[in-house]
């Protein structure tokens, strides 16, 4: 059976997978590092969580936003953090996903079905995509618990990405040890001749 949102954010506080857990906050003070190399001006996280790579970017000055659907976790980000609450979004459909340079999504696209990814991709438009998706099935009980509903290959994903425009640019062993970063490539002639 499927955790609801509720069991789902019990379990992340449980199991220390929140920013109170010095850690847990120092990976996401990692991965925070790695997208500022890239020098963005606005950043989005698709599936924040409880929002500690969203807390780290403030913290170094970056601008971050989240979206995502449990408001479990939004609730906890915003009474951490009033001062940002507006930089948590839950599932807003008219926000403006375009205005984003760097978009992260960690361990969300398992969750999604094809079709909202397809729409999600078609809505971004990135220079820059720190992605990262559970691999592969371990067992289908364990996929219907955490709701892994679409599960691919790195080739999988690749593949997507590459349909809207984008490279992969490297392969990382942070934030996860299968994370991916994409570069959006140019279009026209200037993508032809030096793409």
């Amino acid at each position: 059976m499927k955790f609801t949102e509720k069991e789902f954010f019990d379990y992340e506080i449980q199991n220390g997978l929140m920013p109170d857990n010095p850690d847990y906050f120092r990976l996401h003070s990692f991965t925070a590092d790695l997208i500022i190399e890239h020098k963005p001006k606005r950043i989005l996280e698709i599936g924040p969580g409880m929002g500690t790579l969203l807390e780290c970017l403030a913290q170094k000055g970056f601008y971050a936003a989240g979206i995502d659907s449990n408001r479990f976790h939004r609730d906890f980000f915003v009474k951490r953090n009033p001062q940002l609450a507006d930089r948590y979004h839950l599932l807003d459909h008219n926000l403006d996903l375009g205005r984003f340079d760097f978009v992260v999504s960690i361990e969300v696209f398992e969750h999604l079905p094809d079709a909202l990814i397809h729409e999600y991709m078609k809505r971004l438009k990135p220079r820059y995509f720190l992605f990262s998706s559970t691999p592969n099935q371990t067992t289908p009980e364990f996929d219907e618990q955490w709701g892994h509903i679409n599960l691919k290959q790195e080739s999988g994903w690749v593949q997507l990405f590459s349909e809207y425009g984008y490279k992969l640019e490297k392969k990382l062993t942070l934030p996860t040890e299968w994370a991916l970063l994409f570069k959006r490539q140019p279009s026209g002639l200037w993508g032809r001749l030096f793409g």
